[in-house]
């Protein structure tokens, strides 16, 4: 059994993080697993954080005002935002949303080789509103690894880190990087980093470890469908029977599968084990949407009716998808699952359709039910539930035995 080492991590990100609550649901977890549970009450329940990307590619997008109170409205306690943005960060003053704040990729060799250069980043993008805006995390480039300027971003992500500690920020520096960084994902327990993204990424991981900073993955299920021979119930979290079985783990759906893969590629890793991680996934079933449709809103082979999210519900658990957010923690790790998108941009070059909400800042998202409703989904890799409440987040932790 993975047993939890908080000891190896920092327990007041933890708590900002968490809040470990008592709820009749925890019979139905305790039932669910060989591993004895410990539950620990730390704060009253609240609402617990959405979080979503925020992208400005786009003509035909709302004012930064009228965005941000739309995340208010919404309870998006988050915000992703792909490089800065002087009139999103200066509507975010005060709004209490934290920002996880990116740099672009072609600025990544100019702050690898030259740490006055992160100085002056840092100086222009986040002193500035440092003292009302919450920077959650900085992000050194968005999926460049495994690519040419791969290298750079250990160098950038080092001289960032240091650039902000010399400005009394202590902001953690990380970067984000797709499952194309693994070269194994199947099975799953044989999960590990490509040859061309391993030299890079074992570095990377270790100095995360060491600042306390996650790895940021995004984690694309339809992608992964789109591309390969995948059974549409198995991506949809309706596989009947067992799909997959990679040894004495058996899989029904695809995002334990991706995910696990991750894990293992990262455990092959000396020392990062206790790395946290978030993860940004698409329509995984966390999220109900209105359209007629629902799910995904790209095509497969001329696919679309019968992509249906309403219809997600996993494992046995009678509960539905109806979180906003999706924890773990086990063994040092820690699982979020964001939204893809807050608005869809038209200039975008990505499948749209993803998103929270229209361009008009009209609702797309709700709950499948409007009440809390909670379900146990366990990874069969590493064999601990998660938690997916739609109104307060719920940490479960396993102890040995």
């Amino acid at each position: 059994m993975f047993g939890v080492t908080p000891s190896t991590m920092s327990y007041e990100r933890m708590y900002d993080d968490f809040i470990f609550l008592l709820s009749p649901v925890f019979d139905r977890i305790i039932r669910s697993t060989n591993a004895k549970t410990e539950f620990v009450i730390v704060a009253e329940a609240q609402a617990a954080a959405v979080g979503v990307n925020y992208g400005l590619l786009g003509d035909n997008l709302p004012s930064t005002e009228q965005v941000v109170a739309l995340c208010a409205s919404r309870g998006i306690g988050r915000l992703r935002l792909f490089h800065p943005d002087e009139a999103v960060l200066g509507a975010l003053r005060g709004s209490g949303i934290e920002v996880v704040l990116g740099t672009f990729n072609e600025e990544l060799p100019g702050l690898a080789s030259d740490p006055s250069a992160a100085e002056n980043w840092v100086a222009a993008n986040v002193v500035p509103f440092a003292g009302s805006v919450r920077f959650r995390y900085i992000n050194a480039g968005n999926e460049v690894i495994p690519g040419d300027n791969a290298g750079y971003v250990l160098p950038a992500i080092r001289n960032l880190d240091a650039a902000l500690r010399a400005a009394g920020l202590q902001i953690p520096v990380t970067t984000a990087v797709a499952t194309m960084v693994l070269g194994v994902s199947y099975p799953p327990s044989q999960g590990a980093f490509s040859e061309a993204a391993a030299g890079v990424m074992a570095p990377i991981a270790a100095f995360l470890r060491s600042t306390s900073a996650p790895l940021l993955v995004n984690a694309y299920p339809y992608f992964s469908y789109a591309r390969n021979e995948v059974a549409l119930d198995y991506a949809l979290f309706k596989a009947a029977g067992a799909p997959v079985i990679d040894g004495t783990l058996v899989y029904d759906n695809l995002f334990d599968a991706m995910v696990d893969a991750v894990y293992a590629a990262l455990e092959k890793k000396e020392g990062v084990r206790d790395l946290l991680i978030v993860y940004e996934g698409e329509s995984i079933g966390c999220l109900a949407m209105e359209d007629a449709r629902g799910g995904w809103l790209a095509d497969k082979q001329g696919l679309r009716e019968i992509h249906n999210l309403n219809k997600f519900h996993v494992r046995r658990d009678p509960y539905s998808f109806a979180g906003m957010g999706l924890w773990t923690l086990l063994e040092g790790f820690l699982l979020l699952v964001n939204a893809l998108a807050i608005l869809n941009e038209d200039r975008f070059l990505a499948p749209r359709g993803w998103s929270f909400n229209e361009v008009t800042g009209g609702a797309r998202v709700k709950s499948l039910r409007g009440q809390l409703i909670g379900l146990i989904y366990a990874t069969q890799y590493l064999r601990v539930p998660l938690i997916v409440l739609n109104t307060i987040t719920i940490l479960v932790k396993l102890v040995s035995g």
